[in-house]
């Protein structure tokens, strides 16, 4: 669906976690378990004003062009402003 005014943005900021792998997560999915355990602490932690069916989340894999270098370019330049206009901002580490 498009993005509404009205919609509740998560931003995920993170690194690959094996970067000599094409993919920023790993087999298992480690990464992805992290997402959702975080993303249902915001839910938790927000459950009188958050809509699951009006949060939409950001991560740059998925939303930042991975093919065409020039447009991956601008959507990585783009960080900052997708940053700001977020209402949360996930960071999830990989356990030591």
């Amino acid at each position: 669906r498009r993005y509404e005014e009205t919609d509740t943005v998560v931003f995920v900021s993170h690194r690959w976690w094996n970067p000599t792998v094409n993919h920023p997560d790993n087999d298992n999915g480690d990464k992805y378990s992290t997402l959702c355990r975080g993303l249902e602490g915001i839910f938790t932690t927000h459950a009188g004003s958050l809509s699951r069916n009006n949060v939409v989340i950001w991560v740059d894999f998925a939303c930042i062009d991975q093919d065409d270098m020039e447009l991956q370019m601008k959507g990585i330049q783009s960080f900052i402003t997708y940053a700001a206009r977020s209402d949360f901002v996930l960071i999830p580490v990989e356990a030591g």
